[in-house]
């Protein structure tokens, strides 16, 4: 059996989504109105298809998952960028990100770090949650209620970051976001920041924050805020994991993604 590896997955992945996309071009009749939800479908025969293989061992499953998540930030990305009639350009400037690296997020061949992602979201005004993967959910339910096994969640495997939003989607100016830090993980680079405020709880392990120049260690229990015109790094000093609730009060956003 031919094990389709980490360094092959990309390929195989871009084969089958092209394969299915042109089909789907070629299926249709010249002059004939594109099919409203074509891409969905398509999309949910791709998931398909890559689950069976998983499910018999041909394709590692943290390869396709990080795969399938950066396919969809990246068309959440476009579809914003597009319904604002901005091009690629005008957001990188916008966003202070070179025009290469936002068209490489947005066909999916780059995962962006959390630091860039924020830019966006703030460039687009939208919050960082619209790039999270979406779940089943009722529309009504959904703007004021979230269950465990509905969380979007959003990984940065260059960071050791995995972020799951644990507010609904209605509008607000708060986002709250269960965090967990890999050892030796890190948000980020450098130190960033941003309008609007951040708190915290630790819940467990034991989190570098860094504020300014400032330093400082928060074990479970330990809760933090501060302005988010604050340069700020969280870390994971560690060699256990770290989980604990994060805070962003910004400006009033509604989600408007044209669902």
């Amino acid at each position: 059996m031919f094990i389709i590896t980490s360094t092959w997955s990309s390929v195989f992945i871009d084969a089958i989504f092209c394969t299915v996309c042109n089909f789907g071009e070629r299926a249709r009749p010249s002059g004939t109105p594109r099919a409203t939800g074509g891409a969905r479908a398509r999309k949910r025969f791709i998931v398909k298809i890559l689950s069976e293989l998983k499910e018999v061992g041909q394709v590692e499953q943290d390869d396709v998952d990080q795969e399938m998540e950066d396919r969809w930030l990246g068309s959440r990305l476009r579809q914003a960028r597009r319904k604002r009639g901005m091009s690629i350009r005008e957001l990188g400037g916008k966003a202070a990100l070179s025009t290469g690296m936002v068209s490489q997020i947005e066909r999916g061949l780059s995962t962006p770090s959390l630091r860039s992602l924020r830019l966006l979201a703030n460039a687009l005004e939208v919050p960082v949650s619209y790039f999270f993967a979406d779940t089943p959910a009722s529309k009504k339910e959904r703007r004021h209620i979230v269950r465990s096994h509905q969380r979007k969640r959003l990984t940065v495997p260059s960071t050791g970051v995995v972020q799951e939003i644990i507010s609904p989607e209605g509008p607000g100016s708060i986002e709250i976001y269960e965090i967990q830090l890999e050892p030796a993980a890190t948000s980020d680079g450098e130190m960033y920041s941003h309008d609007g405020e951040k708190a915290g709880l630790v819940l467990s392990g034991t989190l570098g924050l860094r504020l300014e120049d400032e330093d400082y260690l928060l074990e479970p229990g330990d809760s933090f805020r501060f302005p988010s015109t604050m340069p700020h790094r969280m870390s994971n000093p560690t060699s256990a994991k770290v989980h604990l609730i994060w805070v962003v009060l910004g400006q009033i956003r509604s989600i408007d993604d044209g669902k």
